[in-house]
């Protein structure tokens, strides 16, 4: 599990390299996706699969509590993401894409540093 846990990381790590790089290209493809089906269920979808990863790696990691808890994180924002409905969530998506650009990076960096500290928490 904890080498599932290493390449969810890796994933949201380069993920968040590329909105730090590229915020407007990265983030384009939010807005394009927009009140979809596609986005609404990958983010719900994503989110609990992520949520549920990190629970069942807590127990052979370094810092368990700390999975743990971003693990029911995790489950929380994709019930609530579920209970918003697809259309606020599409409307979400597109404030996203009207941010400033700083703060795309800022997003961005936040991603970089979640995905190392999930890189981080799966090494043994």
């Amino acid at each position: 599990m904890s080498v599932l846990v290493i390449v969810l990381g890796i994933v949201i790590l380069l993920l968040g390299l590329a909105v730090l790089i590229r915020p407007n290209q990265v983030l384009a493809l939010l807005d394009e996706y927009a009140g979809t089906q596609l986005l609404f269920f990958t983010s719900v979808i994503g989110r609990v699969f992520l949520g549920l990863v990190l629970l069942l790696a807590a127990f052979e990691s370094r810092f368990p509590g700390v999975l743990q808890v971003l693990g029911v994180i995790a489950i929380v924002l994709g019930t609530a993401t579920a209970l918003m409905g697809r259309e606020k969530v599409g409307k979400i998506a597109k404030r996203v894409d009207d941010l400033p650009v700083l703060l795309k990076r800022v997003i961005g960096a936040f991603w970089v540093l979640i995905g190392g500290l999930l890189i981080w928490l799966g090494w043994r």
